[in-house]
């Protein structure tokens, strides 16, 4: 009865913390801006409820935050508990079982429970509407050095579930690797309880959750339950391992609830995964396609006007082909009488790397997959504006995606 009713006091302080916050509309002395490359991670775990009315503008928060993290290391977490389910509306995504992971880290953290609750690599609370905390709690994750990795592939939709094989790495004793199938978006009419009549925006819903105890085990496989007629693109899957005794999390990665085609048997690759990988060329080779390690790990090239994209002109983007990180944009593609599909700029300026080349007797800067060091091509400085420059790709170093169209209907 006194958890209860701290409960429900904590919440109606929280909602006139949460107006402070965001009635000023500026953010203050924070940290980290959620731009530029980071060597950390950064896993954010709300506790929220469609039953508490303080909970939307937390839920608000990390919706930016999402949108603001596209293609970076964070990794974003909504858990709906289901202790206010008895205030007279059942939150549909709620589950007793994320009850009890906000208990264990009430335990872990000596915290109290409340909602909105957010935490941080599990090192650290506080309340899920504080922005200034919340950006400077994923600056200092962010900017922190990762010692473990986690890696999924292998990922299979079939009928009810899906199969998830992983790899975990470095100092796995005493550490659980959590397993979660996440909705990234969902709209609900809430018809009663402190959010009676308002419609709620949600993002990055946690609907199942799978806690595996490593037992020193690096490699295994795992299975989700899913909801019944999904649309899979809507949906990812987010793992982390965590400490058994601190709630520290050490590590963490995601998966598309489809892999890309083609690429099941490669551990690394991933279209929104974007730290710094250190594979040697021995690994690559039992990865990798002959002809692919040939050009892109060898520095092969393919003879002109005989690659697939040299001249293709569909609208999508552009991945590496070993790693799968993003490239280029089909906008920034343009008609080239050289033989080789070229742009004049990539997606993002960390994107892609460079190297002098000096082979074969010339003087040119090879253009290298900045994730993963893969040979792509070469810039020279004959293309068209803005960048007046040519990135000159292989056909074999790239993976395309095109655009998904969306008709409207009246």
């Amino acid at each position: 009865m006194k958890i209860r009713i701290a409960i429900i006091v904590a919440c109606l302080g929280i909602s006139l913390l949460g107006i402070r916050l965001f009635a000023s509309g500026k953010p203050g002395n924070v940290k980290g801006d959620l731009k530029g490359s980071e060597p950390g991670f950064a896993v954010v775990e709300l506790f929220t409820s469609e039953g508490c009315s303080s909970c939307p503008a937390a839920d608000q928060l990390i919706s930016r935050v999402q949108k603001e993290s596209d293609g970076r290391p964070v990794y974003i977490l909504a858990y709906h508990v289901d202790y206010w389910n008895r205030l007279g509306w059942k939150d549909p995504f709620s589950s007793a079982a994320y009850s009890h992971r906000q208990d264990l880290y009430a335990n872990w953290l000596n915290a109290s429970l409340y909602t909105p609750q957010a935490v941080v690599n599990g090192a650290v609370e506080f309340v899920g509407s504080d922005e200034n905390r919340l950006r400077n709690a994923l600056s200092t994750a962010l900017g922190k050095p990762g010692k473990e990795s986690v890696l999924l592939s292998h990922v299979t939709l079939d009928r009810d579930q899906v199969e998830i094989s992983y790899h975990a790495d470095g100092n796995i004793a005493n550490t659980s690797l959590l397993v979660s199938l996440v909705q990234k978006t969902a709209v609900s009419k809430v018809l009663k309880g402190e959010n009676g009549g308002r419609t709620l925006s949600h993002v990055q819903i946690v609907r199942d959750l799978e806690t595996i105890d490593l037992n020193g085990k690096k490699d295994g496989t795992t299975t989700l339950k899913i909801p019944e007629g999904i649309n899979a693109d809507g949906y990812e899957i987010i793992a982390f391992l965590q400490n058994n005794r601190t709630g520290e999390i050490t590590a963490a990665g995601k998966a598309d609830l489809k892999p890309a085609t083609g690429h099941e048997n490669n551990p690394y690759y991933s279209n929104t995964d974007t730290r710094k990988l250190n594979v040697s060329n021995k690994e690559w080779k039992k990865i990798l396609p002959a002809e692919l390690y040939a050009t892109a790990r060898e520095q092969a090239t393919e003879r002109p006007f005989t690659g697939k994209y040299w001249n293709a002109d569909a609208k999508g983007t552009y991945y590496c082909a070993v790693c799968g990180n993003e490239l280029f944009r089909s906008d920034a593609k343009f008609a080239s009488t050289c033989g080789w599909p070229s742009f004049f700029a990539p997606t993002r300026k960390n994107s892609v790397a460079y190297r002098e080349d000096h082979s074969y007797g010339m003087d040119r800067k090879e253009v290298i997959c900045a994730r993963c060091d893969s040979h792509l091509g070469h810039i020279f400085d004959d293309g068209p504006a803005p960048s007046h420059q040519r990135y000159c790709m292989n056909s074999i170093s790239l993976d395309f995606r095109p655009d998904k169209i969306i008709s409207a209907r009246n």
